[in-house]
């Protein structure tokens, strides 16, 4: 039989912060140009971290202002797959004059062969400010071949983390009534 086994788990995600954010925390540049400014990149993390992600699907129900952001997003960035959606977060932000507001977060979530990318985006009222992209790369997977005759049953479907674990589990394969009578060989391990 022919398994494919996970390797290791997915590494963490990879942040990216878009060139065009610095104006949300330029101070005397949003002053100028009308706008409130976020104190720094981390204000923007802990509050997309509070955001609620909901699949995406055709029709589906959502504010009006929030729904014309993500809208105008998945067109501006031409995405042609949206899986999950977030429209809830808030991040404070800061008026000299004015004092302390609050622009509206909202998150788009595509795939691609090669991981989940997350877009966190926020509204401003007059424009959207893409803030940061946040890439999850897809687990490395590694096929590996075990044959194997088992005396009293078919072998049981091996899923293992690492290579090692994917080799000690094939060579004590379980049969139906719970004893190691298996006699399987590894008879090839290609590295992916």
């Amino acid at each position: 039989m022919t398994e494919n086994a996970t390797v290791n788990p997915a590494p963490a995600p990879v942040r990216e912060w878009d060139q065009m954010a610095h104006a949300l925390f330029d101070r005397e540049a949003a002053t100028r140009q009308g706008h409130s400014y976020i104190k720094d990149q981390e204000a923007v993390t802990r509050a997309a971290a509070g955001m609620t992600w909901h699949p995406a699907m055709e029709g589906m129900a959502m504010p009006f202002s929030p729904g014309m952001a993500i809208k105008t997003i998945v067109g501006a960035l031409a995405l042609r797959e949206v899986h999950r959606v977030a429209y809830n977060g808030a991040v404070t932000s800061h008026d000299d004059y004015e004092g302390p507001g609050a622009y509206s977060l909202v998150g788009v979530e595509t795939a691609t062969e090669e991981g989940t990318w997350r877009i966190v985006v926020v509204d401003r009222g007059t424009d959207l400010v893409v803030a940061y992209t946040e890439r999850q790369a897809a687990p490395p997977v590694i096929p590996w071949i075990v044959t194997a005759d088992v005396t009293k049953t078919a072998a049981a479907r091996v899923q293992a983390r690492t290579e090692q674990e994917a080799i000690a589990l094939a060579m004590t394969q379980l049969t139906a009534d719970g004893t190691d009578e298996a006699d399987v060989e590894i008879a090839d391990i290609e590295k992916g």
